[in-house]
């Protein structure tokens, strides 16, 4: 026991940071279908449904993350757009400063 003990002191602990959002790095393009994204980054977050004034359907997939960036946590919220199962754009949603206290009348927006 005491050889475990002194083993698993001796291990320095492992800090990922994370610079990158998963878009980037898990290289998601457009015309990539829902399940070719899903099997890449995970299911969204949040999905929602828009109808178009032409009557097309789209969904928007809300993906949020916490990235390192300079020397501070940013939480970055993308948003993957798709038409008929074909992702056609990604947007860049808000981006808050960990930490930073959000009121209220911010969040209902």
């Amino acid at each position: 026991m005491m050889f475990i003990g002194s083993l698993l002191t001796s291990i320095p602990s492992c800090k990922i940071i994370i610079r990158q959002s998963k878009i980037i790095s898990n290289d998601i393009r457009v015309k990539m279908t829902k399940e070719e994204v899903e099997s890449r980054i995970g299911g969204p977050y949040k999905v929602a449904f828009k109808l178009s004034d032409d009557g097309k359907y789209y969904d928007h997939w809300y993906y949020k993350e916490n990235i390192y960036a300079g020397s501070s946590w940013f939480w970055v919220e993308s948003i993957l757009i798709f038409y008929e199962d074909t992702l056609i754009e990604v947007e860049q949603g808000k981006e808050i400063k960990s930490g930073t206290i959000i009121h209220q009348a911010e969040q209902e927006e």
